[in-house]
């Protein structure tokens, strides 16, 4: 299967299960308008955690999950766009 080539990369969500807060890091080859998005397992979006223009290189983002019942969910980082997902897993 062919790689997709995007310009940025979704490096890490950690700790991972999380029972607090998470560090969310991801790379921007240029600039652009990013947003995180959280979802549940069944698709249902619970909301945006992070939206705004960031500059290109490393950037770390502080995602509060404490408002999350146990379970696993889905991030996704959409840079102008175009959107991507990882798992977490919320522990209490």
């Amino acid at each position: 299967q062919e790689e997709k080539a995007y310009d940025f990369r979704f490096n890490n969500i950690a700790p991972n299960p999380v029972s607090g807060s998470a560090e969310v890091t991801f790379t921007l080859d240029r600039p652009a308008t990013v947003a995180l998005e959280v979802y549940d397992m069944v698709g249902n979006n619970l909301g945006v955690v992070f939206g705004q223009p960031l500059q290109q290189g490393l950037h770390g983002v502080t995602v509060d999950a404490s408002a999350f019942a146990s379970g696993t969910y889905n991030l996704a980082l959409v840079v102008d766009g175009v959107r991507t997902t990882k798992q977490f897993v919320v522990v209490r």
